[in-house]
């Protein structure tokens, strides 16, 4: 499956160095990674290349979602950029996928970079996904068309407030209100996200036994309970 990438090919790049491949959490996209993106390219040199994982951004919607699948996608992306081995980072969901890439493709990694997750299942906030998925659906994006994006921001902003008490992850959230002619939608396929979190995201799966022996970070938010 091919998805949506920005990368920082107009930065100078060092050719002999590992690109970096950086993947988004649930509900994210490529954006929140941009001028990061660009930050990483212009102090390491390296080329940085930001995903949208499938079911958000401008990627491809579709029914099957894993951490399986991501994994897999970010390996066909690797392969279709002729790119051996890369640096592979990722934020919470996509912390998990490039953890999983890296069990089943240790060729592929040459060092892995975990933000804000861990295989372990240790946050509340994951149990609490269902009510926050029921408040962004039961909003009648219908009866907001027409109206500028900014004022149907407010407006749903208000009513999620009922699941998300934080301003700012609402507001993160709100980012994936976006308008397509004049009909406000989802940017993410929230179906699919739904029906698949807690069949397949919740819990992280080892793949076998396999083990990535590589050189591997995990960075943890001060106030975040992802990562104890």
């Amino acid at each position: 499956m091919s998805f949506k990438v920005a990368d920082t090919a107009i930065l100078p790049v060092d050719p002999d160095t590992k690109p970096i491949i950086i993947m988004h959490g649930l509900l994210g996209s490529k954006n929140n990674w941009n001028s990061l993106a660009k930050q990483f390219t212009g102090k390491r040199k390296k080329k940085v290349f930001v995903v949208d994982a499938r079911n958000h951004g401008d990627s491809p919607h579709t029914d099957v979602f894993s951490y399986a699948h991501l994994a897999e996608d970010v390996k066909y992306f690797l392969e279709t950029e002729s790119i051996a081995q890369a640096d592979v980072l990722g934020h919470s969901m996509g912390g998990r996928a490039m953890m999983y890439l890296a069990l089943a493709n240790p060729h592929l990694v040459s060092s892995l970079i975990v933000v804000d997750i861990s295989p372990v299942g240790v946050s509340p906030t994951l149990r609490h996904m269902s009510g926050l998925f029921d408040a962004m659906k039961s909003v009648n994006l219908d009866e907001l068309s027409g109206q500028p994006l900014h004022a149907v921001r407010k407006i749903v902003d208000k009513a999620l407030a009922t699941a998300v008490d934080d301003m700012g992850v609402r507001q993160f959230i709100l980012t994936n209100l976006k308008l397509k002619g004049k009909q406000i939608i989802w940017q993410c396929n929230l179906d699919s996200l739904q029906t698949q979190f807690f069949n397949h995201m919740i819990n992280f799966p080892q793949p076998g036994e396999k083990t990535y022996g590589g050189p591997t970070l995990f960075i943890g938010g001060g106030r975040s309970d992802f990562i104890r």
